[in-house]
């Protein structure tokens, strides 16, 4: 899917791959099912997807039904970018792909 990432359903949002093991994953909806969740002062209304990887480096490939309005890592807002570490943001007819790319100084 991460290849071809449009076959992926395009009304939900779901982790297509990723570089590291996911440890946890969680969706809007079912945020704090089974794992303590690590985020404080965020409103939780408004995460959509929430992970853990055991990898403090690594790509991860989301199929998202729209752009994020804000992207966390570790409580910490990061930038856009077509390059480097940051997210990148592929706009689709229906939705989009979220890169995220982290360097293990995260």
């Amino acid at each position: 899917m991460a290849t071809v990432p449009q076959l992926a359903p395009h009304d939900e949002d779901h982790i297509l791959s990723t570089t590291s093991v996911i440890q946890q994953s969680d969706y809007r909806g079912n945020l704090k099912k089974f794992i303590f969740l690590n985020f404080e002062n965020v409103d939780t209304n408004k995460v959509r997807i929430f992970y853990r990887t055991y990898d403090d480096e690594g790509t991860e490939i989301i199929r998202m039904k729209s752009k994020p309005s804000q992207v966390l890592v570790n409580n910490n807002p990061i930038k856009e970018t077509t390059t480097g570490e940051g997210y990148e943001w592929k706009q689709f007819s229906d939705g989009g792909v979220l890169i995220n790319t982290q360097a293990e100084s995260q």
